[in-house]
């Protein structure tokens, strides 16, 4: 009975796909294509080497990766190192919010909001 019940659950749930777009604010860019999702900002970079995916309310939620960069040269002793990343929003008309957290210390590095084909204004660190 409970397993019959979980899968009525998950029908329930419609998940589509997002189109692919651009989207920009202040010192972030979020770009998403067929295969996946490259975000950049002013002194980071991230990438959801997924189709990104939606459900009925517009909302989304994405475990993957987010590099923190350095002001100046590259350091040697400091190299961009991976984070597990969780990046999760919604999407409604021309508006996108944003919240990207750090999955192992579950650090909230982000919250934006977006809109749909901005001009992101990012000055690089690096």
């Amino acid at each position: 009975m409970k397993e019959k019940n979980c899968r009525q659950i998950l029908n329930q749930t419609k998940l589509a796909l997002v189109s692919p777009s651009s989207w920009g604010a202040v010192g972030i860019s979020f770009i998403i294509s067929e295969n996946d999702v490259e975000i950049e900002y002013d002194c980071a970079n991230g990438k959801i080497e997924q189709r990104l995916m939606m459900n009925e309310q517009g909302s989304f939620s994405a475990d993957r990766i987010y590099i923190r960069r350095y002001p100046g040269a590259l350091r040697l002793n400091l190299p961009p190192k991976p984070q597990p990343a969780r990046y999760e929003g919604a999407i409604s008309g021309n508006t996108m919010t944003l919240k990207v957290t750090l999955t192992e210390i579950n650090e909230i590095l982000e919250e934006a909001v977006l809109e749909r084909k901005k001009t992101p204004r990012i000055h690089k660190c690096y």
